[in-house]
């Protein structure tokens, strides 16, 4: 994949439009004059060409006019023979979004990198900027080479994208990533998609910073401090029992370094843990940001690496610098403790080098909205004025974020530091009370938790371990201060996998966990939880009443049903909490 940005003509080194290939006079101009209405007007921000050595030529043709009009000059793009689809969208992708973008392949090089002029406006088509220009010029694609069957394709295609009731089609990504389309024209030579919608390029962990600044100019990124990576010796052991459809846990997690960066430019959040920079999706917004592919449950995607933006933004400026502590789902238990509690460790040393900086959470607009936030800020040493609730969008100039140290999704690992973070959590939440003084206790779940993995036999379950000397509870009925308490004084910890047993990160002394759940039931949080403490770890596996699908989960078998399995799995369970 070869490069090039070309001056604006006009100035040192940038190619005489008198003198190009093919270079007929700007007035009149047979290639320009029909599409010049449909391009953006006034200074653009971007240009680019994408073609290959059969069509240079012409590709210098678009260079040439289009150039005048973008104050960054024209990015050239040339495919090589073994240039891949994917090298294609990482060149696209490092120069930035573009207003317009002319796509000058030879037939046999869309089908060769492509397959198809669908998977074509699919893969690329993201990569325009709101209201740009999306030209695919196909003066070279005669019918010999099957142009109408296949160009007409994807015509249809975005026609019927362009109405947003159209139920999508095996290819749903070519048709999704064309819902963003205002107008199409079919020019003869030149086929113009015009843009409406707003894609964003996904960040996550692990790229350069550089890339970021390299597509938004006006946003800069630094790292403020860093913590170094390693391997974590996982000290606890694991027993399964039940239908598992988990592979076994590894005896070391290898963890990355986290940063603490500082971006200070044109910044947007949204809410629902969502951070742009202008066309980018920055690292803060994936509670998975090391998992591939970036995925976001308020954002959808709409092609490899892009996601869709929601088109009505009205945002109010926030002044000052903050710190990005904002959740996927506010109020929520267990993503605060395991997806934000994560990020808390660079507040101390970004509060330091920034003396005015403010801790920035959204909210939805309800009643006593951002309880759960401010008491785990302030608990943790955030001072409540420096806490700041948002509940509609906000446009930022300074945000501070912080690397997770949780990463609940391939790949699967914890930094060692966060313990630190829970002791400081577990003192300020704790108060002046003492530690509970039950050793063993189930963690159950209340009437209004019924419609989260309910357990048809709970009460029998629940005598089962009353029986054997547990203090079986619902959290959720408790104060915090209270559960805190439980949790940190228990050395044997039962409970239904979830949100409640989070609270393992507030015990003192824990010796040993037992987790019962449906295997439908992916999330691994338990197993990092004693894996950072060093306790044992025995999970009991049941059957879910609705079957997951064979790859990942539904939203309907994350929730099912079950019933712990007394005939197969009772002695099992009896001579576990024997031994704990």
């Amino acid at each position: 994949m070869s490069g090039s940005s070309r001056p604006e003509d006009g100035q040192p080194g940038a190619a005489d439009p008198v003198d190009g290939p093919g270079a007929e006079a700007l007035d009149g101009d047979p290639l320009i004059d029909p599409i010049a209405h449909l391009l953006p007007a006034g200074e653009r921000r971007g240009t680019v060409v994408v073609t290959d050595a059969q069509r240079r030529e012409r590709a210098e043709q678009w260079r040439v006019r289009l150039a005048p009009s973008d104050r960054t000059g024209v990015r050239v793009l040339e495919a090589e023979p073994d240039t891949t689809e994917e090298d294609l969208r990482t060149a696209l992708v490092a120069g930035g979004s573009d207003d317009v973008m002319v796509v000058v392949l030879a037939p046999s090089s869309v089908v060769r990198i492509f397959g198809s002029h669908r998977q074509l406006v699919r893969q690329i088509f993201a990569h325009v900027r709101p209201h740009g220009a999306f030209l695919v010029d196909v003066s070279d694609d005669r019918a010999e080479h099957g142009r109408e069957a296949r160009l007409e394709r994807m015509l249809r295609a975005v026609r019927e994208a362009m109405d947003d009731t159209t139920p999508l089609d095996e290819e749903a990504g070519t048709l999704d990533v064309a819902r963003a389309a205002r107008e199409l024209h079919d020019l003869g030579d030149v086929v113009v998609i015009l843009k409406r919608g707003k894609h964003a390029y996904a960040v996550g962990e692990g790229v350069p910073l550089s890339l970021i600044t390299a597509r938004e100019p006006d946003t800069t990124a630094t790292v403020l401090a860093t913590r170094p990576g390693g391997v974590l010796d996982v000290r606890m052991r694991e027993s399964s029992y039940g239908p598992s459809r988990a592979e076994p846990w590894p005896d070391a997690l290898p963890y990355p370094h986290v940063d603490l960066r500082r971006y200070d430019g044109g910044l947007l959040s949204l809410g629902g843990m969502r951070l742009f920079s202008g066309t980018t999706v920055l690292p803060e917004s994936f509670r998975w940001s090391h998992h591939r592919p970036l995925t976001h449950p308020h954002l959808h995607s709409v092609s490899p690496g892009f996601l869709r933006v929601p088109r009505r933004t009205h945002a109010v400026a926030l002044e000052g610098e903050h710190y990005y502590v904002d959740c996927v789902f506010d109020g929520h238990f267990g993503h605060l403790t395991t997806e934000v509690v994560c990020r808390f460790w660079g507040w101390d040393e970004a509060k330091r080098q920034i003396p005015d900086l403010k801790a920035l959470v959204h909210v939805r607009p309800k009643p006593d909205a951002g309880r759960l936030e401010r008491m785990l800020l302030t608990a943790y040493g955030v001072a409540p004025d420096d806490i700041v609730i948002a509940e509609q969008p906000v446009r930022l100039r300074t945000v501070v974020g912080a690397s997770p140290m949780w990463h609940n999704q391939d790949p699967h690992h914890a930094h060692p530091d966060i313990v630190d973070t829970w002791h400081r959590l577990t003192a300020g939440l704790l108060g002046d009370a003492s530690p509970g003084t039950h050793e063993r206790i189930f963690v159950s779940r209340g009437p209004g938790l019924a419609n989260r993995r309910p357990c048809r036999n709970q009460a029998e379950l629940e005598r089962f371990f009353a029986d054997r000397g547990f203090h079986v509870f619902y959290p959720e009925d408790l104060p915090m201060q209270e559960q805190v308490a439980l949790f940190a004084g228990a050395r044997v910890v039962a409970g239904f996998g979830g949100s409640a047993m989070f609270n393992l990160m507030h015990c003192q002394h824990l010796g040993s966990t037992v987790v019962i759940s449906h295997n439908g039931y992916v999330a691994r949080n338990e197993h990092l939880f004693t894996s950072l403490l060093g306790a044992d770890i025995h999970y009991f596996w049941q059957e879910p009443e609705v079957e997951p699908p064979e790859h990942g989960r539904t939203r309907q078998s994350d929730r099912s049903g079950f019933s712990f399995d007394f005939a197969g799995q009772g002695a099992d369970l009896e001579r576990v909490l024997a031994e704990a």
